[in-house]
């Protein structure tokens, strides 16, 4: 019996609608070429050796090689072992080091910026070199990343900060790989 006046009632009709909204709504979303970009991405990546590899169970029965013995690898190995000492004496005083450390500091500093203004210079020259052959699609995606990158540099977090986001802690729970399991024997 109250099954009946649910039924008959407001609620449920407007419960009805916006299943059907949602369900409208997930059928463009699909149909679009945005969703089927999206769609077609995902399935190229699932279907990716990288992927594959990246995702596959570990073999249980590892066997160790030491590259320092085998005749291909060896060699190679011998050499980079001579000129490690040289390139790190190089290293020390190079100007290269210098810039290499501003800019990581510079990174830690304000990383959403920075990327900002990377992309921003990127979408620049793709915008003028694109501009007489491009679609109007191309360049209405151009100009929405220009935005996007318009408002990150506003965001004024630092590397630390990025970390301890919700966000930062997802992806670190993505990629960073679990514990190894204890050793039974």
């Amino acid at each position: 019996m109250i099954g009946h006046y649910y039924e008959q009632s407001k609620v449920h009709s407007v419960v009805q609608r916006l299943g059907d909204a949602g369900t409208n709504l997930d059928d463009a979303y699909h149909r679009s070429v945005l969703g089927r970009s999206v769609d077609r991405l995902a399935e190229i990546t699932r279907q990716s050796y990288l992927f594959r590899w990246l995702t596959a169970e570990p073999d249980p029965d590892v066997i160790v090689i030491d590259l320092r013995e085998t005749w291909t690898v060896g060699p190679v190995i011998a050499v980079l072992d001579w000129f490690a000492p040289h390139a790190a004496r190089s290293w020390d005083g190079s100007v290269v080091r210098t810039t290499t450390e501003r800019t990581a500091t510079a990174f830690r500093a304000a990383p959403v910026q920075l990327t900002s203004a990377l992309l921003l210079g990127v979408l620049a020259i793709q915008f003028v070199l694109s501009w007489n052959s491009a679609s109007d699609t191309t360049l209405a995606g151009l100009c929405f990343l220009a935005a996007f990158a318009i408002v990150g540099l506003r965001v004024d977090w630092t590397w630390d900060e990025l970390v301890e986001s919700k966000i930062g802690k997802l992806a670190t729970a993505l990629l960073v790989p679990p514990d190894l399991p204890e050793d039974e024997n």
